[in-house]
């Protein structure tokens, strides 16, 4: 195998990507540290051969980031049984104190020309160590990380004093990156005595000016500026002579961010086209020219993001339509193929749309928003009201009954905001009317595959038989109170429902979907709970169900894995901390509640920190009787970004519990918690 390995230089070109550390991350000083991240470790490419260890050292050594007392500790350790290691070492970070083991690592590592300190540190965080390391380094760039409240204590003295004391001894300090709210004006003057400093980088223009006036007799020949800048420039800048000569404006990119940097843009950058009166294929043939503009204007106008994420806030790009008649005629379609309904009056400006332009209709795929914008229920208006008040109204849900009667294309009909569990049970809005309904169904009853939006309770029972209309539907939100004549229900009605969600219904609707097939239901969120006709549903269609969501101590949980043996995600959202039945520990931990299936559990609680109860839960929860449950995901979760917050996190304390019984705790977006390197006492 020695023969056919790879040589050293390619297998550095190979792991470079994976172990280097951007620069603007490294230099970060926003508040939050873009390196409070619970991903795996780069260390774990050393271990995969000898080969990868011997030229992944050096990469993983040049950058250093020290974020807790028990990676302080190892590092330091590491240097003393190597004393190759530390010549790596080229950038340095450190985020906090960390005791004695800083003076062994700033000790052990000559070679640094980056370094980046914190002043964001705690009492309880020795800088002992840090300050008696410091005057062994001379480094070329020097970070200041700092909040905006940063602590006053003894500790932080310490470390402004000790850094004012040797800064005018590092004299090869060229670039200082400062914060906008660093207030040591001591300090800096001291970083100014040396006059080696040729580049400061601040946030904004007025911090330039701030620090300026420091560092006026320094040979500065450039002051960066890493954000925008608004207002009169010129007006501004009188005030600092020669300050507008120095300063520079670059795009920083942001550490989390998808957007490259952009450096210094100028129009000679961007250049001039070589032919003013160049027209793209003017000799093609004039059906291959729509095609092909039609496929480019297709994905400028964003239409494969909004069929797959129809409620994602995509900008709208009317200017595409304003470039030319040509251009207006081709992206039409693909422009109110997914319309999103954000504010009052856009009902109405639809309308006027599909009036002026009937053939559009058939384009339109999805509709987010609400149709219907007055949020009046019907019957707080009789029939017989003629005011205003009710003229108005009703001529609101009219504007859907016109929309739908043109959509014979659409695929989803959605509100923006759904009820859920979580939702106060007298919530009572309005939405379109149950004859916009009726229009929808005779239009797009084929297409549609999503209905999510309220709907007014219709004046007298109806029959379940119009569901079966809805051939193609997969998921639908039922938030509406009709009253269902239960004497004639469709059995073979909804037959590729996969998704449903029971909001807000009358009884005799959830009797009707009892009495229903129902081939295709996997996942079912019930919002309100009529006891006995839930049960009879769950006896009825309980076994097709993978995926439940339902508010904890309506449906038991015993009656949860009786009723719906296959279930693999259970969704509970709790009461409130104060409600008298949030103490729910006894149903999970007893002996008689048994799921070979479920493998994940989601808690959908903002207050599940300050329950008692659930540390009992977390330590009591006997794996035998879930032998398939690998995650629980706290949706009131948000991992601490910090040691001191970390140590006093309640949900980094369950995850660690429940990572004893193979049980992974994630928060709010599906992150999980690493368990972090701790210092042996």
């Amino acid at each position: 195998m020695a023969g056919n390995s790879l040589p050293d230089e390619i297998i550095s070109e190979i792991l470079s990507p994976a172990l280097q550390v951007p620069d603007h991350k490294f230099a970060d000083i926003g508040e939050e540290s873009p390196f409070a991240e619970y991903a795996e470790s780069p260390s774990a490419y050393l271990l995969v051969c000898k080969a990868w260890l011997r030229v992944a050292t050096p990469l993983l050594y040049n950058v250093v980031v020290i974020r807790s007392k028990a990676q302080a500790k190892a590092l330091a350790q590491a240097l003393l049984k190597n004393k190759d290691l530390g010549q790596f070492i080229k950038r340095l970070r450190v985020e906090g104190g960390y005791g004695a083991p800083m003076r062994t690592i700033l000790q052990s590592s000559p070679n640094i020309s980056d370094l980046s300190i914190s002043l964001n540190i705690f009492s309880s965080d020795s800088t002992s160590g840090l300050c008696a390391g410091l005057p062994l380094v001379n480094p070329t760039r020097l970070i200041f990380q700092i909040c905006r409240k940063t602590p006053a204590n003894q500790m932080v003295t310490k470390l402004v004093t000790t850094l004012r004391n040797l800064a005018p001894n590092w004299d090869r300090l060229s670039v200082l990156k400062i914060p906008s709210f660093l207030y040591q004006d001591e300090l800096l003057e001291s970083l100014n005595e040396m006059r080696t400093i040729h580049t400061l980088v601040v946030p904004s223009l007025f911090a330039a000016a701030w620090f300026f006036r420091i560092f006026k007799d320094s040979p500065l020949r450039c002051v960066q500026v890493t954000e925008g800048v608004s207002g009169d420039l010129e007006g501004f800048l009188d005030n600092f002579k020669g300050l507008e000569a120095m300063i520079r404006f670059t795009k920083e990119e942001r550490a989390g961010s998808n957007t490259a940097s952009s450096g210094d843009l100028t129009v000679a950058q961007i250049g001039a086209p070589s032919n003013p009166e160049f027209i793209p294929m003017e000799a093609a043939r004039t059906e291959v020219k729509e095609f092909i503009w039609k496929r480019i204007l297709y994905f400028a106008l964003s239409v494969p993001e909004l069929e797959e994420e129809p409620e994602s806030k995509i900008p709208p790009q009317l200017p595409i339509l304003l470039v030319s008649k040509y251009f207006n005629r081709l992206a039409l379609p693909y422009y109110y193929a997914h319309i999103i309904l954000t504010k009052y009056g856009y009902s109405s400006n639809l309308v006027s749309v599909v009036e002026r332009n009937p053939w559009l209709g058939s384009h339109i795929r999805t509709i987010v928003g609400e149709l219907d914008e007055s949020y009046v229920v019907e019957s707080d208006y009789s029939s017989d009201d003629d005011s205003e008040a009710a003229q108005r109204v009703r001529a609101r849900r009219d504007l859907a009954a016109v929309i739908l009667s043109q959509t014979t294309g659409l695929e989803a009909l959605l509100s923006q905001d759904v009820y859920s569990p979580g939702d106060t049970p007298d919530r009572s809005d309005g939405g379109i009317s149950w004859e916009a309904l009726e229009i929808a169904l005779e239009t797009c009853g084929s297409t549609l595959q999503k209905l999510a939006t309220r709907i007014c309770a219709a004046s007298s029972p109806m029959a379940p038989i119009i569901f079966s209309r809805f051939t193609a539907l997969k998921s639908l939100v039922w938030e509406c109170k009709t009253i269902f004549d239960l004497d004639e229900i469709p059995s073979a009605a909804l037959p590729c429902l996969t998704d449903l969600t029971l909001a807000k219904f009358h009884s005799s609707f959830v009797v009707a979907l009892t009495r229903m097939e129902l081939p295709s239901l996997r996942t079912l969120v019930l919002c309100e709970h009529e006891t006995e006709p839930t049960m009879d549903f769950l006896r009825s269609h309980g076994n097709k169900v993978v995926d439940l969501t339902c508010s904890y101590g309506e449906v038991g949980t015993k009656h949860i894995f009786e009723l719906c043996p296959n279930i693999k995600i259970l969704g509970l959202y709790l009461p409130h901390p104060n409600s008298p039945t949030l103490k729910v520990t006894t149903s999970f931990v007893s002996e008689n509640v048994i799921s070979s299936t479920l493998g994940k559990v989601v808690l959908h609680d903002s207050y599940l920190h300050r329950n008692p109860y659930w540390e009992t839960l977390f330590l009591t929860l006997n794996s035998r009787c879930f032998p398939s449950l690998r995650e629980i995901q706290g949706n009131g979760c948000q991992w601490p970004t910090n040691e001191r917050d970390i140590a006093k996190s309640p949900w980094v304390r369950w995850a660690e519990i429940l990572a004893k019984k193979d049980i992974s705790l994630a928060d709010y977006t599906g992150k999980k918690w690493r368990v972090r390197l701790k210092v042996v006492k």
